[in-house]
């Protein structure tokens, strides 16, 4: 991963953990967000601008402003014909340009970005546009800012539905029980036996659903022997998250069937997420195949999701590092593969950051290392119990924590 680049699944927690509270309005959140992102040094934003479309869909108003430029007058209007991108954002998304605005020029707003939030709304000329206007600009834009706006883009505009449907939740609680049950029948069964591979997995939703997922592939092909694992996380919350789990079990368990190569498998799973979910369709996902080879070669792709751990025998420690983006930010993505060797004694831990990133009292994170250090502490242990025995200890950790996310890890021992 390249090191000046603006890590997805961090601005993805910073945008969530913002995310949580209970807001009066749709504005008091966005509010916030800009506020917390302006002043946020991981991001490198020297400022940050709230717009709302007026009532005749020809213009933003201003609404909030925070950070170094120049403070415009609030309800400024910037036109919508002054900008083609604005025109063109309910199709892109985000953009990043230069100001054309004599006004906003003054302030010192010279190079600028923008996403789209919120609902559409339909002007009289039945164009479509986004309700809120997120804008930010900077001297030089962070290198990967247009991912980062699009993970913002997508997270503020979930929150904002769920701002507006709050006096909803008693009846969607009780259905989502009905979709808990549901989700709970297409996660596998905990344990599976593969070659001298022990491979043992679990996932808790933080509640009734959640976006976590995992499963296994037993090759149906006689003339090859392998074992397809893999974890995914959906960036959105609660029933959307389930929704879009749900969605890519249906379709890798589909795909399965005609054993594509997993570059294949991701591209074509990338296109569906991106096509047929507006809001929150970027997911993270690791994907590894197992084989029978002599040396027990295993192919692996990881699209933006945790880096899974390779415990060697040895006590040395190796990292699965992200071979490519998330699902599903951009259309016709490649996605990579790596490949390991699994030695006897070997441990590889597969994970959702809902491990690593819960939160004690204190809100300290669990963390990578102290994952490491227990299961480097119980390698005599099955597949099974360490997984158990990690479980147990991050809930430990965890309990009195304000933040609680879904928990997946999925632990394969190569066996003597």
């Amino acid at each position: 991963m390249e090191k000046n680049r603006i890590d997805a699944r961090n601005t993805l927690k910073i945008v969530e953990e913002i995310a949580i509270g209970n807001y009066k309005n749709e504005l008091s959140y966005l509010k916030k967000l800009v506020h917390s992102i302006t002043v946020n040094k991981n991001f490198n934003i020297s400022s940050g601008r709230v717009w709302e479309i007026n009532k005749n869909c020809t213009g933003y108003l201003l609404k909030y402003q925070s950070g170094k430029a120049g403070k415009l007058p609030l309800d400024t209007e910037i036109n919508i014909n002054d900008y083609t991108e604005i025109k063109e954002l309910v199709k892109n998304k985000v953009f990043i340009a230069e100001e054309s605005n004599e006004l906003l020029r003054s302030k010192g707003i010279k190079l600028f970005s923008a996403a789209g939030a919120g609902e559409y709304v339909k002007s009289n000329n039945n164009k479509r546009y986004f309700k809120y206007l997120l804008g930010f600009n900077a001297d030089k834009m962070p290198k990967g800012f247009n991912e980062t706006l699009s993970i913002i883009g997508n997270v503020v505009s979930l929150t904002l539905r769920n701002i507006r449907n709050s006096e909803k939740q008693h009846t969607i609680n009780k259905e989502l029980a009905a979709a808990g049950e549901i989700q709970h029948q297409i996660i596998p069964i905990s344990n599976v036996k593969f070659s001298d591979f022990d491979v043992y997995g679990v996932c808790h939703n933080a509640n009734s659903v959640g976006g976590d997922y995992f499963d296994y592939f037993p090759n149906i092909n006689d003339e090859e022997n392998r074992l397809g694992i893999v974890v995914c996380d959906a960036a959105s919350k609660g029933l959307a998250a389930s929704i879009e789990a749900l969605y890519v079990s249906g379709a890798i368990r589909m795909a399965n069937y005609f054993r594509p190569r997993i570059s294949t498998l991701l591209y074509r799973l990338n296109n569906l997420i991106f096509n047929h979910f507006p809001y929150d369709r970027f997911v993270t996902l690791f994907y590894i195949e197992l084989t029978n080879a002599a040396n027990r070669l295993a192919l692996y792709s990881n699209a933006g999701h945790c880096p899974a751990i390779h415990i060697k025998h040895d006590g040395n420690v190796d990292y699965l590092y992200p071979t490519s983006g998330v699902l599903g930010l951009a259309p016709d993505q490649q996605f990579n593969i790596e490949s390991i060797t699994i030695e006897q004694d070997d441990i590889l831990i597969i994970y959702s950051d809902g491990i690593t990133e819960a939160q004690n009292s204190n809100g300290e994170l669990y963390g990578e290392n102290k994952l490491i250090e227990l299961v480097k502490q119980n390698t005599q242990l099955t597949s099974q119990e360490i997984v158990n025995c990690v479980i147990n200890d991050v809930e430990e950790f965890s309990n009195g924590g304000k933040y609680t996310d879904d928990k997946t890890i999925v632990v394969i021992k190569r066996q003597q």
